[in-house]
């Protein structure tokens, strides 16, 4: 895959586990790849600005919260869902980093157990976290999180998304699969009362998942070692 909008650079400060909280079980997400998928669906948008991002199986809200940092002037509100409890407390976490006040928490937190511990590790959060500062810009972004299973259950129309972007996760997939892996399907139709006639919507997944789908155009596949991303218009 050839990277259009997404320059090489030093993404360490967003390294997970460093600033932005992880837990075992929960993907992570090349950055510089997240903001090639999200700069590529925002090309399809007439609108530039005040987006509403949403991740149907947003784990800990990892790929949203660097969006977020990366993108705070693009970004209105960032919205996350999950099957499951732990997921969305860790997303919600993650997300407050987005605030001033939230980030200065984790900020104390890490001064603290520098201060016991002295690890290396802990006196380059702080300086990833004081780095993180400047990317918060005044207009405080709307993040919203919720427990739900997209696949069991379409979504209520409270919200409507610009750009739904996941990476799906792939244990649960196995699962999803029929003798034809119509099950992907699901989470098209499924996310379908929170997007408008104009949402884009990236689907992240391992290459030999399939969607066919006659209620969405396929615009973009982008291959990238073992991901697929499939970008995609309403019809």
């Amino acid at each position: 895959m050839k990277y259009k909008y997404a320059t090489m650079k030093n993404f360490e400060d967003f390294s997970s586990g460093r600033v932005m909280l992880h837990r075992a079980g929960f993907s992570n997400y090349p950055v510089r790849l997240m903001e090639e998928v999200f700069l590529r669906c925002k090309q399809y948008l007439r609108k530039s600005e005040k987006l509403s991002v949403y991740d149907p199986c947003c784990g800990g809200a990892y790929l949203l919260t660097v969006l977020g940092y990366l993108n705070y002037d693009r970004i209105a509100k960032l919205i996350g869902s999950d099957i499951n409890p732990d997921a969305i407390s860790l997303a919600k976490k993650n997300l407050s980093l987005l605030t001033v006040e939230g980030l200065q928490n984790r900020i104390e937190h890490l001064e603290e157990l520098y201060s016991l511990y002295q690890k290396q590790s802990h006196r380059e959060a702080i300086n990833s976290a004081y780095n993180l500062k400047a990317y918060i810009k005044p207009n405080e972004l709307h993040c919203h999180t919720f427990e739900h299973d997209i696949l069991l259950n379409p979504l209520a129309a409270q919200f409507k998304a610009d750009i739904v972007f996941t990476d799906v996760p792939y244990d649960r997939l196995i699962s999803w699969q029929s003798g034809e892996a119509a099950e992907m399907n699901t989470l098209l139709e499924n996310i379908k009362p929170v997007i408008h006639d104009e949402s884009i919507i990236a689907i992240s997944s391992n290459k030999s998942q399939k969607i066919a789908t006659s209620s969405y155009k396929k615009v973009e596949k982008l291959l990238i070692g073992k991901r697929k991303i499939e970008i995609f218009k309403v019809m």
